[in-house]
């Protein structure tokens, strides 16, 4: 899977986008209802890989979005000045027959996946309320929220968080290439990671090497700090070597200094993961089995996949 990374992001975010708005711009149109489900097919897709998990903006450009959807408007503007088709539906058990209803196969997959994206917002348990987790920056959530169209996390940790942060040009690495190989390129690298609520450190690790982007070597938690607060155990991992600021025991306040974003343990890339379990768990990647993961609200907010916040 993270090897795959770029090619999936290749595919998902450019070449099909490119590929169904220039369809739509080519093609010549017999019949209304087949022109309209291919716009409809089109215009689902768009929306569909820009909100769920399908669409890695912070990698290659958040602006990406919004040039699809300028792109769009355009295609559908000069279709309608060249005139639409006098014919409304397809003669029957033509091609343009089937391709209409392969276009209205192809919409209702995407307005599935649009449906599940609007439910992850939805959560029914009561969520652990803390604050942000990291200073001095505007920040991204790359994957997250109730349900796995906005969130990769398995159900271990279905509501777990991770968070990136981007640059002026809405890029998370000043970099043409996708992945940078020095994990010192990626923005987030080295942010202070601040204890989101008030309590007691039980468990640390700040030994672990970092990892290179994409080829991670290792499937633990990498550097970490673990804090039992409000009867949870709030996570935060993939932090950076050596650079912890407590230990096993101390009793810390709301945004005090923990340590800083690093690429340590099973991580694609440099960011920041948090979650919060039920009850005071010793931290073991080899026991996620049977633990109970708990919503968190960031300043009020339960964030998901596309959503930013500034500290």
């Amino acid at each position: 899977m993270h090897i795959l990374l770029p090619s999936l992001i290749a595919v998902f975010d450019l070449a099909i986008p490119g590929a169904l708005l220039i369809c739509l711009w080519k093609s010549g149109a017999g019949s209304r209802v087949y022109l309209i489900s291919l716009a409809a097919a089109v215009a689902l897709y768009l929306v569909a890989v820009t909100f769920s998990v399908l669409g890695f903006w912070h990698a290659i450009g958040v602006f990406w979005p919004f040039v699809y959807l300028c792109t769009f408007v355009i295609v559908i503007a000069a279709r309608y000045r060249r005139g639409l088709p006098a014919q409304w539906f397809p003669e029957r058990w033509t091609k343009e027959f089937f391709l209409a209803g392969c276009n209205c196969l192809y919409a209702l997959v995407w307005a599935l996946l649009i449906a599940r994206v609007v439910q992850a917002h939805r959560i029914h348990e009561e969520a652990l309320q803390l604050s942000a987790p990291l200073h001095q920056g505007s920040f991204l959530v790359i994957s997250g929220g109730a349900n796995m169209s906005v969130n990769l996390h398995t159900r271990a940790v279905r509501y777990a968080l991770d968070i990136t942060q981007l640059n002026s040009f809405g890029l998370r690495a000043p970099s043409a290439v996708p992945f940078p190989r020095d994990v010192a390129k990626y923005t987030i690298y080295g942010a202070d990671v601040i204890a989101p609520c008030a309590g007691e450190i039980i468990g640390v690790e700040s030994h672990a090497p970092n990892q290179s982007p994409l080829h991670p070597n290792s499937t633990g938690f990498g550097n970490y700090v673990a804090l039992y607060c409000q009867g949870h155990t709030v996570r935060l991992l993939h932090l950076r070597p050596s650079s912890v600021r407590v230990v096993v025991g101390d009793m810390v306040k709301t945004r005090q200094l923990l340590g800083s974003v690093g690429n340590s343990g099973n991580s694609v890339e440099p960011h920041l993961h948090i979650d919060a379990v039920a009850g005071r768990r010793i931290v073991d990647a080899r026991d996620d089995g049977g633990i109970q993961s708990v919503p968190i609200r960031i300043d009020g907010r339960f964030l998901i996949k596309g959503d930013r916040f500034t500290n």
